[in-house]
């Protein structure tokens, strides 16, 4: 297995060894020798990228009652647990009393105590009944790309839907159920991924996610990639292809060799019937006839 720095010394020996590269060089290296990783991962959702995460739905939050002023953000509560494990958040959504209209929750300043995002239209009540809950939970800033989604008390896959399918679906957000699909958007503040499922769950429910992993840039000399240590080679092929001492047709016959591996790596990859047999193993299946289980439309084929 080879290190950010055994490799930066491979790349090194080729450009005529460290002693004759300036620090700007030595930099551009570093540089390179991420590009060619980045050109890897990127290139499918590889096996070896493949993570899995739990996230837990949270029923709707009913407790207490709402105070609530026309035209003001403001809604104070009496008896109320307005917290995040009650799924009361910044973005979560509520409706008060009979009223249709639905409000995001723009903070939390106490558990009896959050303003709106937008001003209340409807009439003021000093205990209206409410209804709260989590519209979107957030999966992290490592995932890339989402392979499948499995609500394990069923246990099926949920089917994917757009956002704008998912709106046209439940346009007033009144179902509640045992969730079919799911949709994805990305969050404004920090361009992570959240997931929302419908219909939106009545109890708190295991739901499990399986995604490929962004990879970062490689940053210490003791790091290693998360590509297969028998490939770290390639590394060094796709960076010395992007060294600007080489003549054009040189950096070309590195790429080259650069991308030959990649196609080592595509035959070398396990095939679905394995990889389907591992992830229903995983997902504690044993019973569930592997070859039966769909794949999303984005899943790595053989």
């Amino acid at each position: 297995m080879a290190t950010f720095g055994d490799l930066q010394g491979l790349v090194y020996t080729q450009l005529g060894g460290s002693a004759s590269l300036s620090a700007a060089t030595k930099t551009s290296v570093r540089a390179w020798i991420n590009k060619a990783q980045q050109r890897i991962v990127t290139r499918r959702p590889w096996w070896f990228l493949e993570r899995e995460k739990e996230i837990y739905s949270i029923a709707d939050e009913k407790s207490g009652t709402a105070s609530t002023t026309n035209l003001n953000r403001a809604v104070g509560g009496a008896a109320t647990s307005w917290n995040a494990a009650n799924g009361i958040t910044s973005g979560s959504l509520v409706r008060f009393g009979t009223d249709d209209a639905v409000y995001e929750i723009d903070s939390v300043a106490s558990t009896t105590r959050f303003d709106l995002v937008s001003t209340y239209r409807g009439t003021a009540a000093a205990a209206a009944t409410f209804v709260a809950w989590q519209q979107y939970y957030d999966l992290g800033s490592n995932v890339r790309a989402i392979l499948n989604v499995r609500a394990m008390d069923t246990p099926e896959d949920l089917n994917f839907i757009s956002a704008s399918e998912f709106e046209r679906t439940d346009p007033g957000y009144n179902n509640t159920g045992t969730p079919e699909a799911y949709t994805l958007k990305v969050k404004a503040s920090d361009g992570n991924q959240q997931i929302a499922l419908y219909p939106r769950p009545n109890a708190v429910r295991q739901i499990k996610v399986r995604y490929t992993t962004v990879v970062a840039d490689l940053s210490s000399s003791t790091s290693t990639s998360l590509i297969p240590p028998r490939f770290h080679h390639l590394l060094v092929d796709g960076a010395l292809a992007e060294a600007d001492a080489f003549e054009y047709e040189q950096r070309q016959r590195y790429d080259a060799v650069f991308e030959s591996g990649i196609e080592v790596m595509l035959r070398d990859e396990p095939k679905v019937t394995d990889r389907l047999w591992r992830r229903y193993r995983m997902w504690g299946g044993s019973e569930y006839d592997p070859m039966a289980g769909r794949l999303p439309p984005n899943y790595p084929r053989s």
